[in-house]
This record gives structure tokens, sequence and C-alpha cells, in this order.
């Protein structure tokens, strides 16, 4: 009995212990001539490089939220962005769980980031699956990525998370993912834009209905076999209580 309490202890100790930081990690405001926007992890978990990205975006990207999930912080929050290249140097790689430990103690250690939660209801939709069902591909790909261009978005390896962050961008609307669906996927979508996509009036919870407007609904039913069903939830937001701009390395 008395091992097994010395063990239980051991392990709740390692448990309360910080992530590890990268033993070399440097920041620099972002080439804006460079068109890579996100987040490369290389194989083997030993290093990672960012691109162009803004703090709010990092915290968005490192949390797995939505940009609807973050409230407060200074205005160059969002419009400063920056490079990022960080290195493990130790003999064992971290697995990727630990990884995106390190870099949210990046976001601590550099950008001094503190925020609390808050629960707030807001309007917005649910992705889940059409009345046909999912039309996406299980991936064959390496990396995941999902880049998007005026009327088109093009996935591989790319999460159910990683698609809503994108459409939530898109739309200026909290999205949630009810899909079921776990996996990473290859496809492509196309549809043809139309202002009021990206401006829809924040206090109307219908799904809009003339053909200008919903070509980007359309294109999810029938290209993915997906749709958005309008939704009041409440969703955990992130405060920002304090963040500076990282120190020159």
């Amino acid at each position: 009995m008395k091992t097994v309490v010395i063990l239980i202890a051991f392990g709740a100790l390692l448990a309360a212990q910080p992530p590890a930081a990268f033993d070399v990690t440097l920041i620099k405001p972002a080439d804006l001539t460079n068109p890579k926007r996100g987040i490369a992890i290389a194989p083997g978990n030993r290093s990672v490089a960012i691109y162009g990205l803004t703090t709010g975006e990092l915290i968005q990207r490192i949390y797995a939220i939505q940009e609807s999930q973050v409230a407060g912080g200074p205005p160059w929050m969002d419009s400063d962005r920056f490079d990022i290249t960080a290195k493990i140097e130790t003999e064992t790689a971290p697995s990727t769980d630990q990884l995106w430990l390190m870099l949210e103690r990046l976001l601590t250690d550099r950008f001094a980031v503190k925020f609390h939660r808050e629960t707030k209801m807001l309007p917005g939709y649910a992705l889940v699956p059409g009345k046909t069902g999912s039309k996406l591909a299980d991936s064959t790909g390496a990396v995941p990525n999902l880049s998007a261009s005026r009327g088109q978005v093009q996935a591989s390896r790319a999460s159910m998370t990683m698609f809503t962050n994108f459409l939530s961008r898109y739309l200026g609307r909290p999205i949630f993912d009810g899909t079921g669906l776990p996996g990473s996927y290859d496809f492509k979508m196309t549809w043809t834009p139309a202002e009021t996509e990206q401006a829809l009036p924040a206090g109307d919870n219908a799904v809009p209905t003339d053909s200008a407007a919903t070509s980007i609904f359309s294109a999810l039913q029938d290209q993915l076999g997906l749709k958005l069903e309008s939704k009041t939830v409440p969703i955990e937001v992130f405060v920002i209580d304090h963040v500076e701009r990282p120190s020159p390395n």
C-alpha cells in the first residue's frame, strides 16, 4: 500500500510541473512579402515554424479556439504579425501533446499572455451532417493544411476544428462542430462569394435564404454533405487580462 501511495504522489508531482520550454526561440516581425500564414511542425516534433500570425491568431490556433472566443487585449494584438522559429535540441523529442503545451508556455514566457475564462451565450451556427450524410474522404496527406482564397477552400489532412475555424472567420459568427467526424480529411469546396456572406447581421439567427447569400451554404451541402444550422449556444471565451509585445532576440 505504501508503494502505491508513493507512486501516486510522484505521478501527481510530475503532472503539476510546467511544460518544458523550447531550447531556441527566435521571434521577429513577419516578412509581409511571404504569403505563408500558419504553424508548421517539422517531422519528429523537433522544431516549429510560425509564419505571419498575430498574437490573437496565435492564441486561437494554440488553444484551438475561434476568433469570437477571444475578448479584450490591445489593438496591436490583432495587427502586428510575427515570424517565430522554435527548436528542441534535447535528445528526446516531445510528443505532439507536449509540443502544444510548449507553445502555450511560449505565449506565457515571450508574450506575457494572461487570461481568464468566461461563458457567454452567443448567436452562431452548428456544422452538422446534411440529409444524405458527409461526403468527406479520409485524408491521404501527410501535413495538416487548409488554404483559402476568394470563393475557394482546399484542405489536406484537415480536422473539423480547422474547418469550423475557417468558416467562423469567413462568416463572422461562432461555429461549433456538430459533425461527429473525429478524423482528418482531404477536400475542396468552391462557391460564388457575396458580400452579404461576410457581413451577416449580428442579431439575425436565421440562415439566409436568398441565392446570393446562400452560395457558401449550398456549397457545403452539395459538395461536402454538410450544413449549417442556426443556434445560440454557451461558448467559453478567453478574456485577455494582460499581453506584451515579445522582447527582441
